[in-house]
């Protein structure tokens, strides 16, 4: 029965891997393919469009920021999508015995500056591809106006700014909605909650190897894990 468990595990965890990969990869190609096309489409956009027809960068630029919007939330569906199923995949590895630290999904180290990751990339992305379609949704706008038309566009321009950094910076730094939030769903096992409140060095992270057992509750660190803790943060 032991034996019959562990292959269906396998199979289990082997399907499961699939399904993350494959959501993990289009959200790779989307997030490399959308500001390569809506550039080149907004260049051919303000080149070809100009004089009275300067005005249907308005409607453009309305749809372009819309499909991004709607791209963004898909985005975000993935992350929770993919940070289940890599919560599933730790349990299985778990019941297959695998260490913490040498498994695929069990330990999930945080980026550079806990920004530099798949989510910060992201939000800059979408973001700014966003701002930019707003953008010529505004040059449609300030082409109405046929008196300082370059000024509009040059105002409408300046307060976008304002708002893509008011944005990102809410998003990459804000606790409870912005990057940390969608980070924290990662740490979805006791066991990495621990490791990470911790602070531990890599090699005092080996010594609760043999501690934390698959299928057992870890109620709190051994001792000498506490005294290497202690240590380590305290530089």
């Amino acid at each position: 029965m032991a034996d019959e468990r562990a292959a269906t595990l396998r199979i289990v965890y082997q399907e499961t891997c699939k399904t993350h990969n494959s959501i993990a990869g289009f959200r790779g190609t989307l997030l490399g393919l959308l500001p390569i096309a809506s550039g080149a489409g907004i260049f051919l956009l303000l080149g070809k469009l100009g004089g009275d027809n300067r005005w249907l960068l308005l409607p453009i630029g309305v749809f372009g920021a819309a499909v991004t919007w709607g791209l963004f939330m898909y985005e975000l569906r993935g992350i929770e999508d993919c940070t289940v199923l890599r919560g599933r995949l730790k349990n299985i590895e778990q019941e297959l015995g695998v260490p913490v630290l040498s498994s695929q999904f069990g330990f999930w180290p945080g980026g550079k500056l806990n920004l530099v990751d798949e989510i910060g990339a992201a939000w800059i992305v979408y973001m700014t591809v966003l701002m930019t379609w707003l953008f010529v949704a505004g040059a449609g706008v300030a082409s109405l106006a046929h008196d300082r038309r370059a000024l509009w566009e040059l105002v409408f321009g300046a307060c976008l700014g304002v708002l893509y950094l008011v944005v990102l910076w809410f998003a990459l730094a804000s606790c409870k909605w912005g990057h940390d939030y969608w980070t924290k769903r990662r740490w979805s096992s006791e066991v990495d909650k621990q490791l990470r409140e911790l602070k531990l060095s890599v090699s005092d992270r080996f010594l609760l190897e043999n501690e934390i057992r698959p299928g057992r509750e870890a109620k709190g660190p051994p001792k000498r894990a506490l005294r290497g803790g202690a240590s380590g943060c305290g530089g």
